[in-house]
This record gives structure tokens, C-alpha cells and sequence, in this order.
């Protein structure tokens, strides 16, 4: 695609991205900078936008991905900083509910759980996707959904045990 066939295409799906990014991040600020660097991602990979998809659908997927893969940067970021007044580690445990752990007993826990359990797991928080798992593993994206959430569950249990 040329780079008036873009800017074209662009202008028919502005609003439509505007709207969209509000309705991802609900703040007029983050949804800008979020279009801004939709734009910005897909005029740099123009290239590989193929007329036999919609325009539309092609850039709004760009965007979900930037926003879905900023929240789990930012996820994995806020996990690995957040302190109590202590200074102790805090471990999710359940959605947003952190618990105060000794950083030594969650790797303990961790390394306790199958090898076929803690690989997938650790990759996950690591921030690979299920796909990017269960092609490094050679498994299914079933199989690996399946053991993550098998080892949250062990890990939750264990953790639990421990009195936390």
C-alpha cells in the first residue's frame, strides 16, 4: 500500500479508531496517544496489509494488540515493584489481591510444581503469549491454557498452606 492509498483509508477509520481507544482506555489522553501510535505501527508495517481484509478491521486489530500488550507490561511491571511499607515482596494471588510473601518461598513454590506446570507458568509471567508458548513447548494452546491454570491452582494451594 502507498502512502496516499494510507493516509485515504485512514481518514475513512479516524473517528472509528478515536471511539475504539476511548472504549480501551476510558481517558481522552491515553486514547489519543493510543491512535497516535496505532498510526504510527501501522504506516511502518503498510507493507503487509493486504486488500483481501478490511481496513478497518486491519488497523483496530494493531491497536488491540499495542493496548493488551501495554497492559501486561504494566501488569508485569506493577507485580514486580509494588512494596509493602516493609519493603517485602507482594505476590498476586487472585486477581487483585496481593498478598505480603517471602520473594525465597515463591520461588520455592514454584520450583516445587511439575516441570511440565512451572515452564508454561514462568513463560507466562515472562509475557509470552499462549501461541508463543505452545510453539517454544511444541504443544497445543489448550494444553497450555490447561497448565497454567493447573499451576496457578497448585501454587494458590501451596501458598495457602504456607498460612499466608
Amino acid at each position: 500500500m502507498n502512502n496516499d492509498t494510507f493516509i485515504k483509508e485512514l481518514q475513512t477509520v479516524e473517528n472509528a479508531m478515536y471511539r475504539y481507544a476511548l472504549r480501551l482506555t476510558n481517558d481522552k489522553e491515553n486514547a489519543r496517544e493510543l491512535v497516535q501510535e496505532t498510526v504510527v505501527r501501522a504506516f511502518s508495517r503498510r507493507e503487509y496489509f493486504t486488500g483481501d481484509t478490511d481496513f478497518s478491521a486491519w488497523i483496530l486489530t494493531i491497536m488491540h494488540n499495542i493496548f493488551i500488550n501495554a497492559l501486561r507490561r504494566e501488569a508485569r511491571h506493577t507485580i514486580t515493584q509494588m512494596q509493602v511499607a516493609e519493603h517485602e515482596p507482594l505476590i498476586m494471588v487472585h486477581d487483585n489481591i496481593y498478598c505480603s510473601i517471602d520473594e525465597h518461598e515463591a520461588i520455592r513454590a514454584i520450583r516445587a510444581l511439575p516441570a511440565n506446570l512451572n515452564r508454561p507458568l514462568i513463560m507466562c509471567v515472562k509475557g509470552y503469549n499462549y501461541k508463543e508458548i505452545a510453539a517454544r513447548l511444541n504443544i497445543s494452546t489448550s494444553v497450555v491454557k490447561n497448565r497454567i491454570h493447573l499451576a496457578r491452582v497448585l501454587l494458590r494451594k501451596m501458598l495457602q498452606d504456607d498460612d499466608l
